[in-house]
């Protein structure tokens, strides 16, 4: 798993499909026909707004660390290895989303 995917699902939590287990992903592939044609039918879910501040100070040990300019404490905080390697790796993500982005 990737550095952003560690930080996302720390942050938001594991997706629906990571929690499932093969024998509920056997009996879900069985009404998957079924979900499909409902859900060609109704209209798309709008995505939630997640207050992230709220929910990073609501963390234990929020008050400890200065998670809002420290990305090592922001790392300590959400549980992901804050070593020197991950950093790098999080800063070389960050430099291709901007190279791509930005131009």
């Amino acid at each position: 798993m990737g550095i952003f995917s560690s930080i996302k699902g720390a942050i938001f939590g594991k997706d629906e499909d990571e929690k499932k287990s093969p024998a509920a992903a056997a009996g879900a592939a069985a009404g998957a026909a079924a979900a499909v044609a409902a859900a060609a039918n109704a209209k798309p879910a709008g995505i939630s707004e997640v207050d992230v501040a709220a929910k990073l100070d609501a963390m234990d040990g929020a008050d400890k660390l200065n998670w809002r300019t420290s990305i090592v404490d922001l790392m300590k905080l959400i549980g992901v290895d804050p070593s020197f390697g991950n950093r790098k790796e999080l800063a070389r993500r960050a430099r291709r989303y901007r190279l791509f982005r930005y131009g």
